[in-house]
């Protein structure tokens, strides 16, 4: 029997075609590898904002994103729109020329090349000011949410099959560290929060973070 897949349509608001890639259709897609923006050198798509305490809700081509007040100029300097991303992970950018593109979260901290932008909250389309903060490779790598896959609902914690059926383990700079096999998954859990302090500090997204250490 032949598993059915939901279709998926084109995040471009009123287009309505199946996706091909990065939540795109076709047409989109190949407007944003020709241009860096998938609506490529067509009209302006009017950007639309709510003022909601102090802050700003942006509606734009892909979705909505928030911003703080009085960044108005910014977003008119660009045709700003939401980039799903190979991950998944959303983003808002704008092209800049042929090929060429610049994110919105880089450009309200003017950060410096070689350095990153984490989203504190974890939440990458609030990109007000208080909720970004520059940090290096490893401080936005830690900040990354749970992934995918596993089995299991905590960070750091995957599922083993074997007698002690939890394995916590953690990534640092592009290198996995094993952590110990438990048999409780919240141990597990346990066990990533304490490494990811040691590691990461601040910037560690925890899975308990009411826990004092």
């Amino acid at each position: 029997m032949t598993e059915e897949r939901e279709e998926r349509f084109c995040s471009i608001s009123g287009c309505g075609r199946p996706v091909l890639a990065r939540g795109w259709c076709n047409r989109h897609w190949l407007r944003w590898s020709r241009h860096g923006d998938p609506l490529g050198g067509r009209q302006r798509v009017e950007l639309r904002w709510e003022d909601q305490n102090g802050s700003l809700l942006v509606t734009t081509a892909g979705g909505q994103f928030r911003v703080d007040a009085g960044t108005e100029a910014i977003l008119r300097e660009h045709r700003w729109y939401v980039d799903r991303g190979a991950r998944s992970i959303p983003y808002v950018r704008a092209g800049v020329g042929r090929g060429s593109h610049v994110y919105l979260h880089r450009l309200l901290l003017d950060a410096p090349a070689g350095m990153q932008v984490d989203h504190v909250s974890g939440d990458s389309l609030d990109n007000r000011v208080a909720n970004l903060r520059l940090c290096g490779q490893r401080g936005n790598q830690a900040n990354q949410r749970v992934a995918g896959h596993g089995a299991s609902r905590y960070k750091g914690v995957v599922a083993s099959g074997r007698r002690r059926p939890w394995v916590a383990q953690i990534g640092v700079d592009y290198r996995g560290i094993y952590l110990g096999s438990f048999m409780s998954e919240k141990d597990a859990a346990l066990a990533y929060d304490a490494a990811a302090r040691r590691y990461f500090g601040e910037f560690a997204r925890l899975n308990f973070p009411e826990v004092t250490p």
